[in-house]
């Protein structure tokens, strides 16, 4: 439960923007601004890689847990 609220409060939204971002590139007036949007999107990258791994370690725990609790 704890990794799916963190998908969906975390990874969504920085995904989401990060593409809206991506879509304004094209109409950016100058290179500051076009190198800006990429940094604010490659942050917005990381973010969602470092939301991903912790989710994953979750589901292994939940996963392991599951499979010792079989046994209880």
């Amino acid at each position: 439960m704890v990794a799916f609220v963190l998908g969906i409060a975390m990874m969504r939204p920085a995904m989401a923007r990060a593409a809206a971002l991506a879509d304004t590139l094209g109409s950016a007036n100058s290179e500051q601004e076009r190198t800006s949007r990429t940094a604010q999107i490659q942050r917005l990258r990381a973010r969602v890689a470092t939301v991903g791994w912790v989710v994953a370690q979750l589901l292994v725990f939940a996963l392991g847990a599951m499979a010792v609790a079989r046994y209880l």
